[in-house]
């Protein structure tokens, strides 16, 4: 028998006096890997769960890029740090000081970013507005870029000679809609053809050739992701950091397919969430209750032995990993602003219902079903289902509806159901000063310069890697006649 789990905590305390943090993350990937009991084989995620813990319900706290990251990174609302919805549309972050970076920087950890962040602008001048110690991606035009860069720059920094604990922030695009076909491309050597037809869409989408060939493009864009990790968790075993380091492993939100991407709905918001390291994040665990992105800011602080900030929403999860609390959320908060389009949302989530509330009279009543565009959305469009309605309440039993397709709202036997949660969520909202309670969130400031610039780099870019995959799929006898989208609704995924 191994020690007691106590006697884990005390060892662990020796190596938290110099603990890094590798800070991973992905675009638009949900829980759909291997540990989670999907498709795609991703054997080295699948290791850093065997070897650490695996958080079951992980939540993100708003189902788009940038307000999603906002959260994590701040451990608040992205109502209350000004991030209401994406960097290309203008909105950025109230106060960098509130960044985990600066915080960890003032206690002594060097911070350092590679790789997309997507809480400011894409610029120079936007990106050296965030709290990092040192900048390590490459800045340039987006066509120029060829191959995965955040795993290179990563590997470079982590073989350096480090005199300080470390926060390094390593983030990708390459499960992107946007970025699938580049990632096929990237991939087609190490990982073979890619026979499109023995594949399963995502159990609400249609299963159809179009929505076949879509979902075996977005699972092997995450087993590129899976081969990308795997190399810099053995420069962590060769270089002596792996027991030192703790590894965090998430996403922002689920992919960008209809009715997943901005919607509220554990499609949506349900995130993968994987730590390995010191303080007990080891031997496999799988924590079963609700967790948030936001938990994350309050267990770095309590295991690094730093005062938190003050206005953090989140909760510690170590009192729950210790066994010291059954659970450490009754219920989870959501929100929806603008991605494209206005349309205020405010959601409640429990172990076993989910009540969504429109708010305010400023955005529209129709949610539009389309993200990122794509074959499964076309299809939708063509037979007339671009968009769904969009009540004013929903409440949804998950026991015996997962899918969240039934509406429950006016059936009398969740009447007390219904009350309770309306009062959470009203409490939640008054709580935060949630601006869209008097309908009081702004318009957008505007595409910025870098956005436009960056946008006329990526449709190169796109172009590039549509033509490569095409030929190889092609060769392969695996072609689909998928087309590049016209319009800007539809590149909507080109948002890093």
């Amino acid at each position: 028998m191994g020690p007691e789990p106590s006697l884990l905590f005390l060892q662990s305390e020796r190596i938290l006096e110099h603990m890094n943090i590798l800070y991973l993350h992905t675009h638009d990937l949900g829980r759909y890997i291997s540990p989670y009991g999907y498709t795609p084989q991703t054997p080295n995620l699948q290791r850093l769960a065997r070897e650490g813990v695996l958080f079951r319900n992980a939540f993100c706290v708003a189902p788009t890029c940038s307000p999603s990251r906002a959260a994590l990174l701040t451990g608040r609302y992205p109502h209350e740090v000004g991030m209401h919805g994406l960097t290309n549309q203008g909105w950025g972050l109230r106060d960098p000081a509130e960044h985990l970076a600066a915080h960890l920087s003032a206690h002594g950890m060097e911070t350092v970013l590679t790789g997309v962040q997507h809480v400011t602008g894409a610029s120079e001048e936007e990106l050296y507005k965030l709290p990092y110690d040192r900048f390590i991606q490459p800045i340039g035009e987006a066509g120029e870029i060829t191959h995965d860069q955040s795993t290179e720059k990563a590997i470079a920094y982590l073989r350096e000679p480090h005199e300080q604990p470390f926060f390094l922030n390593v983030g990708y695009t390459l499960t992107h809609h946007s970025n699938w076909d580049r990632s096929f491309v990237l991939s087609r050597e190490e990982l073979g053809a890619l026979d499109v037809r023995n594949q399963r869409p995502l159990s609400h989408l249609p299963d159809t050739p179009r929505a076949r060939w879509e979902a075996a493009m977005q699972y092997r864009a995450s087993e590129y992701l899976d081969l990308r990790l795997g190399l810099l968790f053995d420069v962590l075993e060769e270089t002596g950091l792996a027991e030192e380091t703790l590894v965090i492993f998430t996403t922002d939100h689920g992919p960008g397919l209809p009715g997943v991407k901005t919607h509220l709905n554990d499609r949506g918001t349900g995130v993968a969430m994987i730590i390995k390291g010191p303080g007990g994040f080891e031997g496999g665990k799988v924590m079963e209750g609700l967790s948030s992105h936001l938990d994350l800011y309050p267990t770095l602080c309590e295991l690094l032995g730093i005062p938190p900030q003050e206005g953090l929403r989140g909760k510690s999860l170590l009192p729950w990993l210790r066994g010291e609390q059954e659970r450490i959320h009754e219920e989870l908060f959501h929100e929806q602003g603008y991605h494209g389009r206005y349309l205020p949302l405010r959601s409640i989530r429990t172990e076993r219902y989910r009540y969504t509330r429109r708010l305010g009279e400023g955005g529209a009543y129709w949610m539009d079903f389309n993200a990122d565009g794509g074959e499964a959305y076309r299809s939708m469009q063509e037979g007339g289902l671009a968009h769904v309605e969009m009540p004013e309440e929903q409440l949804f039993d998950l026991l015996g509806d997962p899918q969240e397709l039934q509406n429950q709202v006016d059936n009398p036997h969740y009447a007390q159901v219904l009350a309770d949660l309306r009062q959470r969520l009203d409490q939640h909202l008054a709580d935060s000063g949630d601006p869209a309670l008097q309908d009081a969130i702004p318009e957008p400031p505007g595409v910025p310069d870098w956005a436009g610039k960056k946008r006329d780099a990526q449709r190169i870019r796109v172009q590039k890697w549509y033509d490569e995959r095409c030929a190889l799929q092609q060769a392969d006898g695996q072609n689909f006649p998928y087309t590049l989208p016209d319009g800007e609704e539809d590149l909507g995924g080109l948002s890093f």
